[in-house]
């Protein structure tokens, strides 16, 4: 029984096959198909449709060759194909129905074309406007319509919902850059699958091939009801030099080389498009314009993102954009208005830890070297919050800091390292544990600035440090570079623009203190030094200067005005009892141990300039200088009036008490003063240049002990000599302040010889003659000896 059914089946099948074969060749010829398909397909593509063969088969279904769809003007092809492949139902043949539902181009060749209006050759296939040249009467807005269409008197049906494209190219022609000489992309490999097509609900794309050596991929789902896709899209090494032409102009600079690779989800609707995934630039090489010296060199950039556009409000939701370059990252996050102003709203932006040897090894290799120049270390952090217009930048920067951790490095003998946050929280910047050590020395930083995005923002600074070495400082404030300018500077003739006196305008109030508890400068120990400034108004106020040295104590208050050609500036210095020799030791070293004693000084002084000429002709001032108990010895002063006088002794000359006044005008010092000491006094008087000679009148007085010293060693001496033995000598101070030299003041010693004289011949005529013609009562003068008296004045 079940052979008989089994045969009977089988029996079945083979009338089934026969009738169906029979049909085909009834309904299917060549000749039918041509007249069916080609009609359909120009009614759905609106274009002109041919074929060169049609093959029909029962098991393979309908081969045509020698496919071309030309443009809607008919002048040049839309698309070739070597061969098409539409496979058919069987079962509607039973009824003298032939539907067609898939559809197989091989090699097919596919011509796109953008017009210099934006539109393209398939324009209408999307329900666009074709272009600006279109008829009138033609509505090429309207929605597309699925490939259908229908032959009643062949009963054919081409319902194709089933599409594959193998071994394609892809010729997109751009006349958007150059009209006449459009822009060429090909693709080839070109491949394409689309399964089940359908207005109503979903069906998959996939899309593959090679766009200018790269490989393309696009695995995806097309909604059209919900007017939807979603795709993942892959592309490997697309070299962009090719296409230069449409970003070369919004460029800053020259692009040499540079490769894409694309990893992403890719989502579009209606009213929303959506992005997430890679985007990479491999073997970048960039030219910027501004230098050479920030050329980039075979760099990588990264792009990891989680983006959507919304088309209706115009509203970016950047969820995540974290940008790398080289060892460089970069995370953004917020949304972005695109209206007029396009407005920022929570965008983040942090720029996330990294050290100096990843920030040096990641820039231009320009950069890079002058930053290793340096010997930077350490690390550091940034982050910012944007609010606001993007055409108003100072408004928009909500909150930012940035967070140094050791940052500092190694210049000459000097290694600073800064660590401590700088914010910035709506127009207010401050510093939180901001720390500057300098080898040994720490500092604690303050900084505070009011209204950062005014003209002129408020600023205040603080320091505070237990010990500053300032020699280390200053050693390492003397660059090698500066010296190359200077040599340079020398080499070249200044021109009269550069001999010009400085003035500054700075765009800043700014007042701070200083404090150090212990600050050390050519081995000078300064205690509790205190500096107090203000910046306003491009006026530099310093009332507050002071601090404990050498056993003293010293405090000044200057004003500057920066605004003014050469720094107008005037001050005063106080000085209480200070030991001379550690204060010239440190300032004067190859003076040091010729002034031993203890001073005070008071000075008022102004002037303007910068330049050596400019303050020694602009400089004036007025000191009073008190010392104690000082000795001045050397190879200078001391000396060279011990040679004079060719007094070993004098080799150190002692006083118990100084009073000196000087007065400084255009170079030249005006000095009065009396030095009082045991065994040498002086009353020096005169002037002297600062860059030139001496003059200077030294009425010097010696003690008895000493002239008896000088008595047979200089003739002078005796002439120059009173009752009492002592001397006084009226000498001259010539030379310079290197090498000064002593000499008598010979009007001066005439003169007094001539009043020694006088003395003695008037105390002799007094004594042999006045006695005898006038003797008087013992202790009075008579009328007659005060009358000889009076004329011996007179006349000597």
């Amino acid at each position: 029984m079940l052979k008989k059914i089994l045969m009977g089946f089988c029996a079945f099948l083979l009338i089934l096959l026969l009738a169906l074969f029979g049909l085909v060749n009834y309904f299917l010829t060549p000749e039918r198909v041509r007249e069916a398909l080609v009609p359909i397909l120009e009614q759905n593509l609106g274009r002109p449709v041919s074929i060169e063969t049609v093959n029909v088969s029962l098991f393979k279904g309908i081969r045509l060759t020698g496919l071309e769809i030309r443009d809607r003007d008919n002048e040049k092809i839309f698309i070739t194909a070597q061969e098409i492949v539409f496979q058919y139902q069987w079962l509607p043949l039973l009824v003298g129905r032939f539907v067609v539902d898939e559809a197989t181009l091989v090699s097919p060749r596919i011509r796109v074309e953008r017009n210099s209006d934006q539109s393209f050759n398939f324009s209408d296939l999307l329900g666009t406007p074709v272009s600006s040249t279109q008829e009138a009467g033609e509505k090429a807005s309207q929605a597309p319509k699925p490939l259908q269409g229908s032959n009643v008197g062949l009963g054919v049906d081409l319902l194709v919902n089933h599409v594959r494209i193998e071994s394609g190219e892809l010729i997109f022609l751009d006349r958007t850059i150059d009209e006449r000489n459009p822009f060429l992309i090909k693709i080839s490999e070109f491949s394409l699958a689309a399964r089940q097509i359908s207005l109503d609900r979903p069906f998959p794309l996939e899309v593959a091939g090679v766009v200018a050596g790269a490989a393309l991929e696009l695995n995806g789902q097309v909604d059209p009801a919900a007017k939807a896709a979603a795709a993942q899209v892959r592309l490997k090494g697309l070299n962009l030099i090719p296409f230069l032409p449409y970003f070369a102009s919004s460029i800053p600079g020259r692009l040499d080389s540079a490769l894409l690779d694309l990893d992403f989800e890719l989502e579009a609707s209606s009213n929303v498009i959506s992005s997430r995934g890679l985007v990479t630039l491999t073997s970048l090489n960039f030219l910027p314009e501004i230098s050479e010296l920030y050329r980039i060199d075979n760099a990588d950039m990264r792009l990891d993102h989680d983006l959507s556009y919304n088309l209706e409000s115009a509203r970016l939701d950047l969820r995540k954009a974290l940008i790398s370059y080289n060892l460089i990252s970069l995370l953004i996050k917020g949304e972005l208005e695109v209206s007029d102003p396009m407005m920022l709203r929570s965008f983040a932006v942090e720029l996330s830890q990294m050290t100096i040897e990843d920030l040096s090894s990641s820039l231009p290799a320009g950069l890079s070297s002058q930053l290793k120049s340096f010997n930077l270390t350490g690390a550091m952090k940034a982050s910012a919050l944007l609010e606001g217009p993007v055409s108003v930048p100072n408004k928009f920067l909500s909150r930012a800091s940035l967070t140094l951790d050791a940052l500092g490095g190694t210049y000459q003998k000097l290694s600073p390292r800064l660590s401590g946050e700088i914010s910035l929280d709506q127009n207010r910047l401050s510093s939180r544990d901001l720390l500057l050590s300098l080898d040994k020395d720490i500092a604690e930083l303050s900084l505070e600035v009011e209204n950062v995005f005014a003209l002129i923002p408020e600023a205040s600074f603080g320091l505070s440090s237990r010990q500053l070495d300032v020699d280390a400082l200053m050693a390492a404030l003397a660059s090698p570079v500066v010296t190359v300018q200077a040599q340079d500077a020398e080499e070249r003739p200044q021109s009269k623009k550069a001999q010009e006196p400085l003035s500054l305008n700075i765009p800043l109030s700014l007042k701070g203190e200083a404090r150090v508890d212990r600050a050390l400068y050519q081995g000078l120990a300064i205690e509790n030094l205190n500096i107090r400034f203000d910046l306003r108004n491009n006026r530099l106020e310093i009332p507050v200067l002071s601090g404990l040295v050498a056993g003293g104590s010293f405090s000044a208050k200057t004003f500057a005005d920066l605004a003014t050609p050469g720094f107008a500036y005037q001050g005063e210095l106080e000085v209480n009892a200070v030991q001379t020799d550690p204060i010239i030791s440190a300032l004067l070293p190859k003076a040091s141990g010729t002034l031993l004693g203890t001073m005070d000084l008071s000075s008022d002084f102004q002037g303007s300039g910068t330049e050596p000429a400019q303050i020694k002709t602009n400089l004036r001032a007025d000191s009073n200088i008190k010392l104690q108990n000082f000795k001045l010895t050397g190879d200078g002063l001391a000396a060279s009036f011990a040679r004079f006088l060719n007094l070993s002794e004098l080799k150190v000359m002692s006083f118990a008490l100084a009073d000196l006044t000087t007065s400084l005008r255009a170079g030249t010092l005006t000095l009065d003063g009396q030095l009082d000491g045991s065994d040498l006094g002086m009353k020096p008087h005169g002037t002297l240049k600062l860059d030139g000679p001496l003059d200077i009148s030294i009425p010097v007085e010696l003690s008895a002990e000493i002239t008896g010293k000088l008595v047979g060693k200089k003739d002078f001496a005796f002439l120059l000599s009173n009752r009492q033995g002592r001397a006084t000598l009226p000498l001259e101070l010539k030379g310079t302040m290197d090498k000064p030299s002593f000499g008598l003041d010979v009007d001066a010693v005439q003169g007094q010889v001539k009043m020694r004289a006088k003395e003695e011949l008037k105390e002799t005529i007094e004594k042999k003659i006045l006695k005898k013609l006038a003797p008087g009562d013992p202790g009075q003068d008579s009328p007659e000896k005060k009358l000889l008296r009076g004329i011996l004045d007179n006349f000597l």
